[in-house]
């Protein structure tokens, strides 16, 4: 990865060539070929666009979840953890119902 040096630093991309910000310095690298139409189009990005549906539903299956926890549960990195471990229960073909049943009796 180029750096940026000089008096000046530029954000944004010239000529297929993008400059930012990263973790404090001024960098410089190729333009991506990636753009969101390909990503939601092509087929070799279908096993993304599965896994991000699916870890959709389980975000919206541990928000409904922990909002039924007692106060004193709830917390710091716990929708976290909770979403993870819907998240691989969807997997799995746990039903919702189930899952949800499972966390809460874990939780209280």
């Amino acid at each position: 990865m180029a750096k940026q040096t000089g008096p000046f630093y530029i954000t944004g991309t010239l000529g297929g060539i993008t400059f930012y910000k990263r973790k404090g310095s001024w960098v410089a690298r190729k333009k991506t070929s990636l753009n969101k139409k390909r990503v939601k189009t092509d087929p070799a990005f279908e096993g993304s666009r599965r896994a991000s549906a699916c870890f959709g539903a389980a975000a919206k299956l541990a928000k409904k979840i922990y909002w039924q926890l007692p106060a004193n549960k709830r917390g710091r990195g716990v929708i976290g953890k909770i979403t993870g471990l819907v998240n691989t229960m969807l997997r799995e073909g746990i039903a919702p119902e189930t899952i949800e049943a499972t966390i809460l009796k874990s939780y209280t």
